[in-house]
């Protein structure tokens, strides 16, 4: 939803756009999983690599589950290079 705002604010999507966008994403076939288990690792991921820890928390997640975080965020990808699990963050190229 953070990435919608931004590039509804940016004028990239309009409002409509990024509410379309997000009623795709509630209904895309993925599952749900808890993150509470998971806050602990964020938490020292966050620390880690110097980024917040609502990032880290998909980070956690993707380490937990074998499977990658991809993202546009420039700035995660590179501080996920400081960790040694680096390989669980793919950046998407613009």
């Amino acid at each position: 939803m953070n990435a919608l705002l931004r590039r509804a604010r940016m004028a990239e999507i309009t409002a409509k756009e990024a509410s379309a966008r997000l009623s795709e994403l509630q209904n895309a076939p993925v599952p749900s999983v808890a993150s509470q288990p998971h806050l602990d690792q964020a938490l020292k991921l966050a620390t880690e690599i110097g980024h917040p820890v609502y990032d880290c928390v998909y980070f956690a997640l993707a380490v937990r589950h074998e499977t990658h975080v991809v993202t546009a965020d420039r700035r995660f990808a590179v501080a996920a290079t400081t960790a040694a699990l680096t390989d669980r963050v793919r950046l998407l190229s613009p």
